[in-house]
């Protein structure tokens, strides 16, 4: 009988831990933390969307939601839902930052970010991407005979 209650008992133990870690696991997608954090800004979900295809913006006593588009060098591209007059630089952060081969010398890091708004961070080109680049612009030229 007393073997049975330990037994019980580092299986609830076992279970418990099993549960917790999976939780863990699926919770860690969601959060996005990272490197950086961001305050007020969080991804975008269709969750929080009404039946009409509506978004519902939660009451805030600070600033309404806009929805921003990041694409490019960004650890986590998509769409995010941020609050109104968030700079760009703390949607660069709550997407995972850049990634090693963004052109950082091309993005505004202080715009402020208005409704609908598209966030691209370039790559940064190599010279033989450059030089090829150039080649094909000389050759159009060529053939149009400018």
């Amino acid at each position: 009988m007393e073997f049975k209650k330990v037994f019980l008992i580092i299986f609830s133990l076992f279970s418990l831990g099993i549960f917790f870690s999976l939780m863990n696991k699926n919770n860690h997608h969601q959060k996005r933390e990272g490197i950086f954090s961001g305050d007020g800004v969080k991804p975008y979900s269709r969750k929080e969307e009404g039946s009409e295809g509506e978004l519902k913006l939660k009451k805030s006593a600070v600033k309404p939601k806009i929805l921003v588009h990041i694409s490019g060098a960004i650890r986590y591209p998509g769409l995010y839902e941020v609050s109104f007059g968030t700079r760009s630089i703390d949607l660069i952060k709550e997407a995972g930052g850049v990634l090693s081969q963004a052109d950082l010398n091309k993005v505004n890091f202080a715009n402020r970010l208005r409704d609908g708004q598209h966030i691209y961070v370039p790559f940064v080109q190599s010279e033989k991407t450059k030089r090829n680049v150039k080649e094909n612009e000389k050759e159009k030229i060529r053939k149009r005979g400018v």
